[in-house]
């Protein structure tokens, strides 16, 4: 009987240990897990307390055959790939987008102007196209189907008095108008250009030089003091007869010097 008591007694004891042992395993090691998840989440709680915001750009896709912009300092640019901006101002005829250009449908010409009286110093850079060989003298080119494309500078508010420069299939001119006279012609010559192509425009004024440039290459350069501001104007002579052949601007770009 002492043994079988001293065995239980042992027993007992053991157990005890045991549980002890089970117990503060348990507790130490919930500690520990506590510890762990715990500086787990305040680990990113101080992230994201401190994480800077994200902030995602609203439109990243660039638009399609939109023209560049010159400068910071553009006055004015246009493609006409969503019509006719309502910065212009009509002057004389009917005019019309069709498929992103800009065309004079009557008039001859037809005039279209925008910007202010008080605008001076500009680069205009413009793609022109549609000047087509539909004439095989000068009368006839003044008289039946004449498809030239004038861009005037400084201008009057009705285009009357400024500087003008003509692009055409076969000619180029620079010259000054006062009251719907020519009064100065700075330039005229015929250079024979590619009608199946298009053709780049640049205009240079500052103070009392104008520089006009058609593909890279200098059609003319002048000094002239007439007159030192006024609105940009465009100047068409649309196609005539049956089957007429419209000049087009794809885009123009305006901007300060």
């Amino acid at each position: 009987m002492s043994s079988n008591s001293s065995l239980k007694t042992i027993g007992t004891v053991v157990g005890i240990i045991v549980s002890c042992i089970a117990i503060f395993t348990f507790v130490t090691g919930y500690e520990t897990l506590r510890e762990i998840f715990g500086s787990n989440r305040n680990s990113n709680n101080d992230n994201q307390t401190y994480q800077e915001p994200i902030s995602y750009p609203t439109d990243v896709t660039q638009p399609e055959n939109v023209a560049p912009v010159l400068s910071a300092g553009y006055l004015f640019s246009d493609d006409f790939e969503s019509g006719i901006k309502s910065d212009w101002f009509a002057i004389d005829g009917d005019w019309r987008m069709i498929n992103g250009n800009l065309q004079g449908v009557s008039g001859q010409p037809a005039r279209i102007g925008v910007g202010s009286s008080s605008w001076q110093n500009y680069t205009i850079e413009a793609t022109v196209g549609g000047l087509r060989n539909t004439v095989s003298s000068a009368r006839q080119f003044l008289e039946t189907n004449p498809n030239i494309v004038f861009f005037g500078v400084r201008q009057s508010q009705d285009a009357s008095t400024g500087y003008w420069f003509g692009v055409s299939y076969w000619k180029q001119e620079c010259s000054f108008d006062r009251n719907f006279e020519e009064a100065i012609s700075f330039h005229s010559a015929e250079n024979y250009l590619n009608e199946n192509q298009s053709h780049a425009v640049k205009l240079e004024i500052s103070g009392d030089l104008f520089k006009f440039s058609l593909n890279g290459e200098t059609i003319c350069s002048f000094s002239d003091p007439s007159i030192g501001n006024g609105v940009v104007v465009i100047s068409m002579f649309p196609g005539t007869g049956a089957e007429p052949s419209y000049p087009w601007i794809d885009y123009i770009n305006i901007a300060e010097r």
